[in-house]
């Protein structure tokens, strides 16, 4: 069996035969609307409110381009959404639990069910109508009760402040989107003190000792607020038997020591009211960050009232573990008043969805002079256009790579009266008008296949509007007063287009990125200046935009941009090119064979014309273990870094770069700024195929560039 290594790639192939001929079948026809540029597509998605199944977007979208507007397949490349499901009766659980009848005790490596006699237990079942229970209803032999359609139920007890979980281990660092449901109609805060679910998390058990240990985090909805605690090294045994203290009155932010461990509080909000008693919950947690929503049903598709409970909350630390359980705390008391919550309905998806802001900062483009779009599918905005320091950045990353936003979702109210449309095309305007927005609230364009033609319509209207001259290189030098008098000297540093003609004409403007307001220079006569000076406002956020127009064709550039902030405390922007980006470095092909080195650029800098004083480097793997031995860290810097990744195994590998001022005692910052490198290794036969779908072949003489797809028998 083949084993598929890249689809859709574009290297240049230099072939060299004794005819000086190569053969490749299938050659590529052009509409005459079509341009001939390669079309990059990469999809972010929300993981928490987006609920359109995007399943077949890509084959959906390659057809209408094929079919509107006669763009070859093998010219559209879409990064979208990968994505698995799987429901709660999937699962393999370990429990962690107490038992009523003393031969149902376990202890192995996977589960510990510890015998308790409840001295308040009482085997009628009953209710005071406001919701106590009298005695445990315990007339099955476990607190956690499975049912036989996956539902858990858990059963409180009558004096300590147990606290029981079931765990399923993961090892993928996918986004783990979880639904399910908590019924709270038999919940006593009496006794009971928060229902719970563990993410992100490890669960380990020494043969030597036979302890039992729990790292990772949790997320907890007590009486009145939720939290988002982080376990570290918890005794599973002390955690489990605790006699009195409740998770939900742990306050400590910078780590307290409980239960052989630390616990500390990662963030803290209001519960919202149930509905009618039944709290329809997803939790979407990433490596690195979380948010938990609360909706009106169980078709998740709109949030209750106060319902966006966390949004994109930071986890402080990526802990290399995945793994994922419900869990029931308890209060401590000492009556026949129990408690029981049950969690029903619960289903998980994997997916390597990345929100928009991130994606933004770690697309690899991988084609020159390609139509880029980026497709947002959000239906409650994007928070950081909401902050002028990272709505700045955002658009400066879009704006270098000429990339086009697609915002798409439904067109909720966010931010008091703004709505997700107008918050997209406030973006738009800023972006120089590159996009649109698709309203999922319009009955015209609420499904997949109206999107995605709708998508096909607005880069159909694209074609042919590309410029034919290279963007021009915009050099900034700061005033030496520039803290007190924000002045700044922008230049362009060609004299002639990429045409070898002069430069007939220059087009300054920027971008007031605050107001969303954009401003043509007007000092002298900004039309024919090699250089022009800036005077910006205090506090401000700045793009600078400069296009050149060729002096013989009279065609025009895209625009060149620089970002200058007079704002103190802004970040650095980290960014870098990799050369090259992907490694074969044992096939036996020689026109594909490359070392085990890649050479990363940086062009890193401060907006505000400070400097940088920091750059840390890292890498880790597919599943996000960073590998030590390819870290860096410099304070000064030439400019280049080497990363050798002889001895790894194949697959795809995540250079990071974070860059830091020189503010004391605490520097500041850049988001991080990652691209990725991906090996791979072969050992089996290798078979070249073409991308082209057309079987009429086409000779070729000497070195022609074209799509083809790798697979191997081997890996």
């Amino acid at each position: 069996m083949k084993k598929l290594l890249n689809k859709g790639l574009c290297i240049l192939l230099s072939v060299m035969v004794v005819t000086g001929t190569v053969i490749i079948g299938g050659m590529k026809t052009s509409a005459a609307a079509y341009d001939g540029r390669d079309i990059e597509v990469t999809l972010a998605a929300d993981a928490v409110s987006n609920n359109l199944d995007l399943t077949g977007f890509s084959e959906q979208l390659r057809s209408e381009l094929t079919a509107k507007y006669q763009i070859p397949a093998d010219k559209v490349h879409i990064k979208t959404v990968d994505s698995s499901s799987a429901s709660t009766t999937g699962f393999v659980w370990d429990t962690f639990d107490h038992t009523n009848v003393s031969t149902n005790a376990k202890a192995d490596s996977n589960n510990k069910i510890v015998y308790y006699n409840d001295t308040n237990y009482d085997p009628n079942w009953q209710t005071d109508g406001n919701g106590y229970i009298f005695g445990n209803a315990l007339n099955q032999p476990y607190h956690i009760a499975i049912g036989t359609g996956g539902d858990f139920t858990f059963y409180g007890y009558g004096k300590p402040a147990f606290k029981d979980f079931l765990y399923t281990p993961n090892t993928t660092a996918d986004n783990k989107i979880i639904n399910f449901t908590i019924n709270e109609s038999s919940v006593s805060y009496h006794s009971f003190d928060a229902a719970g679910f563990l993410f992100d998390a490890n669960y380990t058990y020494n043969s030597s000792t036979a302890k039992r240990t729990l790292s990772g985090y949790l997320v907890l909805l007590g009486q009145t607020n939720a939290y988002i605690y982080e376990l570290k090294g918890i005794d599973v045994d002390l955690f489990t038997q605790e006699q009195s203290q409740t998770i939900s009155s742990i306050t400590s932010t910078t780590g307290g020591s409980y239960w052989g461990g630390t616990v500390k509080l990662i963030s803290k909000a209001t519960k919202p009211a149930a509905v009618n008693n039944y709290r329809y919950l997803k939790l979407a947690a990433s490596a690195t960050n979380v948010s938990l929503y609360q909706f009106t049903d169980n078709t998740y598709s709109t949030a209750s009232t106060g319902g966006v409970i966390f949004k994109n909350v930071t986890l402080p630390e990526t802990l290399d573990s995945f793994g994922f359980g419900p869990l029931a705390s308890y209060t401590s008391h000492d009556c026949g008043k129990g408690t029981v919550v049950t969690y029903s309905n619960i289903t998980m998806t994997e997916d390597n969805s990345v929100g928009f802001a991130d994606l933004v900062r770690s697309t690899t483009w991988q084609y020159p002079d390609s139509m880029k779009l980026i497709v947002n599918v959000d239906n409650d905005g994007v928070d950081d256009f909401g902050d002028t320091a990272k709505l700045s950045s955002i658009l400066y990353y879009t704006m270098l790579n000429n990339a086009h936003y697609i915002g798409w979702g439904l067109n909720n109210t966010i931010s008091g009266s703004t709505t997700v449309a107008s918050q997209a095309n406030g973006f738009i305007s800023c972006n120089y008008g590159k996009g649109t927005f698709i309203n999922r609230s319009d009955a015209a364009t609420s499904s997949l296949s109206e999107g995605v033609d709708a998508i096909a319509t607005y880069i159909g209207g694209q074609l042919g509007t590309a410029a034919t001259i290279d963007k021009p290189t915009i050099v900034a030098t700061f005033d030496p007063n520039f803290n007190t008098n924000q002045k700044v000297t922008c230049s362009a540093k060609e004299t002639k287009t990429s045409a070898g003609n002069p430069i007939g004409a220059y087009e300054w403007k920027y971008l007031d990125v605050a107001s969303g307001s954009w401003y043509t220079q007007s000092s002298g006569d900004p039309s024919h200046q090699v250089s022009s000076a800036f005077t910006f406002n205090s506090q401000s956020y700045n793009v600078v935009s400069l296009r050149i127009q060729d002096s013989v064709t009279g065609l025009w550039s895209d625009y060149s941009d620089a970002f200058i902030a007079t704002a103190t405390g802004v970040a650095p922007i980290s960014q870098f090119s990799v050369d090259p980006n992907i490694l074969m470095p044992d096939t036996s092909i020689s026109a594909l064979k490359t070392g085990t080195t890649v050479t990363a650029t940086d062009s890193s800098y401060l907006p505000n014309g400070g400097q940088i004083k920091e750059w840390d480097w890292t890498v880790c793997n597919a599943s996000l273990v960073n590998i030590p031995a390819l870290a860096k860290t410099y304070t000064s810097y030439s400019g280049t870094n080497s990363f050798n990744f002889s001895g790894q195994p194949a697959g795809t590998y995540t250079i990071k770069l974070v860059t830091k001022d020189g503010t004391s005692p605490s520097p500041i910052s850049s988001p991080v700024y990652s691209q990725q490198v991906t090996i791979y290794k072969e050992s089996g036969l290798i078979t070249i195929t073409s991308a082209s779908s057309s079987t009429t072949p086409i000779v070729y003489t000497g070195t022609k560039t074209f799509d083809f797809s790798i697979s191997s028998t081997a890996g």
